[in-house]
């Protein structure tokens, strides 16, 4: 496996087959190039935001293409993610919350009949300085994700912000498991594990550029997580986020 992180992977992808689709959801079409650029712009964004590196941004998302460059900007912003599904409740989101104490979050407003701003706010610590919403509708108080990817300023080809950006043994992500009871437990993983799982998959499945993948279950947990997030960027084939 080479030694290149899933960012990594995905700017060689913008650079050989910048053209190709990589990255579908519901709602958008995006490009190798776009995904590379989008990602770009909201590194630029935490970086603004004053987090310095290590600093921890909690994200609760369904599958979708905000979720992905996400996860590629906290790699090249050197910001660690705070990983949280869609079905944790407050129960489940503020134990999270106070272990970790994240500076900044990630939401939609409303998803699926169910406020997560609401959740967020219930379960928010003074840690917590910024929240950050996807979709059309940001409330006051809050940060529009659309708005700060919008206005930011991409990295141009020489800053790669080299004194921020994780390499494959630094810990960008802390997930979550359960175990078999009780409160959700908080475990860092370091990009390799998820990234050497993900390329066993592809050597398994012979999945190359001119495949597709889909992820029915979330990027930010398993096999979705090491195939389809971490695979696709290394494979360069097209994912799709249902």
């Amino acid at each position: 496996m080479p030694l290149m992180t899933a960012a990594d992977f995905c700017d060689r992808n913008a650079g050989e087959f910048g053209a190709n689709e990589a990255l579908v959801d519901r709602r958008q079409r995006l490009t190798w190039s776009q995904v590379k650029q989008l990602s770009d712009r909201f590194a630029v964004s935490l970086v603004k935001l004053g987090l310095e590196r290590d600093a921890k941004v909690l994200v609760q998302l369904p599958n979708c293409a905000e979720l992905f460059l996400i996860r590629l900007a906290c790699e090249k912003a050197g910001v660690r993610l705070v990983t949280v599904t869609p079905t944790f409740r407050l129960a489940e989101l503020a134990p999270i919350i106070r272990f970790t104490g994240p500076e900044a979050a990630v939401v939609p407003k409303l998803h699926r009949g169910i406020n997560y701003l609401d959740l967020l706010k219930a379960a928010r610590t003074e840690e917590l300085r910024f929240v950050i919403v996807t979709g059309d509708e940001v409330p006051s108080g809050t940060l529009s994700f659309e708005e700060m990817v919008a206005d930011a300023e991409p990295a141009g080809d020489g800053e790669r912000f080299e004194n921020r950006r994780y390499t494959i043994v630094d810990t960008c992500q802390i997930a979550t498991t359960s175990g078999s009871t009780g409160t959700p437990k908080c475990v860092e993983v370091p990009l390799y594990t998820r990234l050497l799982t993900g390329w066993i998959h592809l050597k398994r499945f012979g999945v190359n550029a001119d495949d597709r993948l889909a992820a029915a279950t979330s990027i930010v947990t398993g096999t979705a997580d090491a195939l389809v997030y971490n695979g696709g960027c290394a494979s360069g084939a097209a994912v799709v986020l249902i």
